[in-house]
């Protein structure tokens, strides 16, 4: 037997080996994640249980203080000296700002843009040249009836705090317990697939399993001996996502939402890499995710193509469309929407229907209003965030002398939130949106949900499931730049949900070429 035809052997056995061995690594891996994303769900329910609980109870502890605030504010304005129904009636609007009875006390008064003014969150303490902040000022002490029913309400919500934590840390204790279950497991499996391709002289299936050892343990002895002997650790662990914790900081029961930690996170942002360049809300999205502590990379659409595609796309966890979209990179935009197996959010209602993520038939036209405030429409999902009813997206200008009346599209502190009009295909949640009917916002997909690809010869649908979640998030095409530092804590709140929702989705099969 010539040593030639010896190695042609050895490469038909290999061969075939190494392909199993990656399938089977892959399994492993898609496994582990998928117990994972699962038990985050199982996590996420129960602080959504727990955060309703708390939300309930809060709002009996404000309703029965605004009424004994409201009996006490009643009974001291009939007196001389006022001073104790101020603060009560000031006290109800620091709980409701837009209550009838408290609005009316200090507008009768005169004084109530001054209060609200005083009720309003402060600015950051400036410094003086050393960069020391000035000494706190302590707040006037309340009249002691006052005191007393912001007291027994502050006590209230600290024991409805103490039920939400505990409620909140036995989730997450169920959490790390199954997750290092399921870790154990698939480091177990990697580690013996490891071990026997090995043992068969197959490298690349070694290889493959090792690394998958070391994205779950980076200090896997065995994993690190395997790559030390061949000189590459160092070069692998820096190819190696940033670990992060599924969980992130424990919530505050006041956010009303526990979010996956974005911190770490790898995230493409499509547009451009010049700041100057970029839309208002395409600048904004890149620092609140700097801010946040995401990993941010910017790129062309058409970039996003070929091998020079795939070097891009490599390891981002997150893929955001929100510049550069237009009919020229339209077909590049269809490829990503999909095809990528890693979620997808777009800001563009053309690009979803274009890509068959809803069907034109469901369009019907768009809606515009100028408001600083969209209605939630999904209910007690995780994708509303905690939030429900009208939530205020857009904080207003400070007061700042006699309101100037202006045209409505120029008003400072209204969006042009411009939504389309949609009947929704089954399966997609409307998370938010417009008052009217059918008006849809933000808009969720779930993996496996169907993508219209064309039409057969017989005229029915042709589909495919799409391999990741996809999000749409096309409110504010029309913002304005002086608008963009005042969009609210709640709209980013609601942003944030939404993020932690789409990249919890489970990973399918990616559309065969024959079906695209």
């Amino acid at each position: 037997m010539t040593p030639l035809y010896r190695l042609f052997l050895l490469g038909c056995l290999v061969l075939p080996l190494s392909a199993a061995t990656h399938v089977t690594v892959d399994e492993a891996l898609a496994a582990w994640k998928a117990w994972s994303d699962g038990q985050i769900d199982i996590y996420q329910s129960a602080v959504d249980v727990a955060q309703r609980t708390y939300g309930a109870e809060k709002t009996k502890l404000d309703a029965a203080a605004i009424s004994g605030l409201i009996a006490v504010g009643k009974r001291e304005a009939r007196k001389p000296d006022k001073a104790v129904a101020l603060s009560a009636w000031t006290e109800v609007l620091r709980l409701d700002e837009s209550h009838s009875e408290a609005t009316a006390f200090f507008t009768a008064l005169g004084q109530l843009e001054q209060v609200r003014a005083a009720l309003a969150p402060s600015a950051a303490p400036t410094t003086d040249l050393l960069g020391n902040a000035p000494a706190a000022t302590a707040a006037p002490a309340l009249p002691e009836m006052v005191q007393s029913e912001v007291r027994k309400r502050d006590d209230g919500l600290t024991k409805a705090r103490g039920v939400f934590a505990k409620a909140e840390g036995a989730a997450r204790t169920r959490f790390r317990e199954a997750e290092a279950k399921a870790r154990t497991k698939a480091l177990k499996d990697l580690g013996a697939l490891a071990q026997k391709a090995d043992r068969g002289g197959d490298l690349p299936g070694a290889t493959a399993a090792w690394k998958g050892v070391l994205q779950l343990d980076r200090e896997d002895a065995r994993a690190r001996a395997f790559f030390t002997g061949l000189g590459r650790l160092d070069a692998l662990l820096a190819e190696l996502p940033e670990k992060r914790d599924p969980l992130g900081d424990p919530p505050d029961p006041d956010r009303g939402f526990a979010p996956l930690s974005l911190r770490g996170l790898t995230v493409l942002i499509t547009g451009s890499d010049n700041p100057e360049r970029r839309g208002p809300f395409e600048q904004a999205l890149h620092e609140h995710c700097a801010a946040a502590g995401m990993v941010v990379t910017s790129a062309s659409v058409d970039s996003l193509v070929g091998d020079k595609g795939d070097a891009l796309l490599k390891d981002k966890q997150l893929v955001i469309l929100a510049g550069g979209l237009s009919d020229a990179t339209r077909h590049s935009c269809i490829g990503v929407m999909r095809n990528l197996r890693a979620p997808v959010v777009v800001t563009d209602l053309a690009l979803a229907e274009i890509s068959g993520l809803i069907g034109r038939p469901a369009y019907n036209g768009h809606l515009t209003e100028y408001t600083d405030s969209i209605l939630i429409k999904a209910g007690a999902h995780p994708l509303a965030a905690g939030l429900s009813g009208s939530v205020r997206i857009l904080d207003p200008l400070p007061a700042s002398g006699p309101v100037k009346a202006v045209p409505i599209e120029q008003d400072p502190d209204l969006l042009k939130v411009y939504v389309p009009k949609l009947d929704m295909p089954p399966g997609a949640v409307v998370v938010a949106g417009l008052a009217a009917d059918r008006s849809a916002g933000i808009i969720a997909f779930d993996t496996g949900h169907p993508v219209i690809l064309g039409e057969s010869k017989a005229g029915e649908a042709v589909t495919a499931k799409l391999p990741a979640r996809r999000l749409g998030f096309w409110m504010l095409n029309q913002l304005r730049p002086d608008q963009t530092k005042r969009l609210s804590r709640d709209f980013w709140r609601l942003w944030d949900a939404n993020l932690t929702w789409t990249l919890r989705g489970t990973i399918a099969p990616p559309i065969a070429p024959s079906q695209r």
